[in-house]
């Protein structure tokens, strides 16, 4: 019994490979960007509609940052 992969085979499967990491890296980024823009959008508005103090705004700047962080 032949335990070897076609060499056809083995080159798809190592194409798809590459297109699959390629794919869930730029999923990734998408939602890394998404949740950072998102994030900014949300605090400003915010601190648009109830004016923070920078001790504050600087708070949940650094926790939107850590947020998008644990997203990456």
């Amino acid at each position: 019994m032949e335990t070897t992969l076609d060499p056809v085979i083995q080159s798809k499967l190592l194409d798809f490979r590459r297109r699959w990491r390629r794919l869930v890296l730029l999923r990734g980024l998408g939602y890394t960007v998404l949740a950072l823009v998102g994030g900014l959008l949300l605090l400003a508005l915010v601190d648009w509609q109830w004016p923070l103090e920078p001790e504050t705004r600087g708070m949940c700047s650094v926790g939107l940052l850590i947020f998008t962080g644990i997203v990456f």
